[in-house]
């Protein structure tokens, strides 16, 4: 299967995005344990981070996985 030019830039879009959350995972991070063990809401964001990344993940064209 040949990927189109569609498929190309969707999945550049995807690979983005993963580098984004990549970015918003760091920063969580960078706040420390103490700070997420005592803040729902960062726990919370911390999810929301892992379940995009999933998601971003499940939309990348099978054929560039394999690769």
């Amino acid at each position: 299967m040949t990927t189109s030019q569609p498929d190309h830039a969707r999945t550049a879009q995807t690979l983005r995005d993963i580098v984004q959350f990549g970015e918003y995972a760091a920063e969580l991070v960078s706040r420390g344990r103490a700070a997420y063990d005592q803040d729902l809401m960062l726990q919370l964001a911390a999810e929301a981070i892992v379940l995009r990344v999933g998601e971003a993940v499940a939309r990348l064209d099978p054929d560039f996985v394999a690769a």
